[in-house]
């Protein structure tokens, strides 16, 4: 009852054509949903994520939940998520996530998140991953690290570099952090908009220094460049 009234005077809307929803839905109607550009990343081991590690980053899989691009629903979802502190949306999307994972077989030990620069982190007051990779974790019934890699200088956001810049980001611009030791484990590293790969082939190097491990990447969405 008390959910009926507060639909009422408050009722929920498509975050993408604002159309009415349903109570059984949240945040997409089925329409907008399914017109998500889904990729075939899980289905095609050697994807094109995958492919932008080689040479650079040993990594076992890659993938990507959709094709990112602009005015369409995921740069909306990804949008909101970022900079409107919707976090909701990275649980929706984790848990999403999380099943394509679990129906592909992928089996890591842990999940690492991209991090943000302390300041970056303040400003913004939380990590967008944050949500989403809890969910991930939740459906994989695994363990989820924010802190366990350290970005160590401050930049601009990558929205703002073109193709050259965002793949100049300086070498050891992350580290591990100090009170964890790796050997051996499965790391799954996840992150929001894969574009060059360049974050995460510094944040996979940071992990893979030494410690023997594998590393599997999946973000919500890939930039087709």
């Amino acid at each position: 009852m008390w959910k009926s009234f507060v639909q009422l005077f408050f009722p929920k809307t498509c975050i993408s054509c604002v159309d009415l929803l349903p109570p059984s839905e949240e945040f997409l109607c089925v329409a907008c949903r399914h017109q998500l550009p889904l990729t075939i990343h899980f289905e095609q081991p050697n994807n094109e994520v995958f492919r932008i590690f080689e040479g650079h980053l040993p990594i076992t899989h890659g993938a990507a939940m959709f094709y990112f691009d602009k005015q369409t629903g995921v740069q909306n979802l990804v949008h909101l998520l970022k900079y409107k502190k919707q976090q909701r949306i990275g649980t929706f999307l984790g848990e999403w996530l999380g099943k394509l994972l679990v129906q592909h077989h992928w089996k890591p030990d842990m999940i690492v998140a991209v991090p943000l620069h302390p300041k970056k982190q303040r400003q913004r007051g939380y990590n967008q991953l944050t949500k989403f990779g809890q969910a991930i974790a939740t459906e994989l019934q695994i363990p989820y690290f924010e802190d366990m890699l350290i970005r160590t200088s401050y930049q601009i956001s990558q929205s703002k570099l073109n193709k050259l810049e965002r793949a100049a980001i300086r070498e050891n611009t992350f580290v591990l952090n100090p009170k964890y030791q790796l050997h051996n484990q499965t790391i799954l590293l996840i992150d929001d908009i894969i574009t060059t790969g360049s974050t995460l082939k510094q944040c996979g190097k940071a992990l893979n220094d030494n410690n023997q491990i594998k590393i599997q990447i999946a973000s919500i969405g890939w930039t087709v460049l």
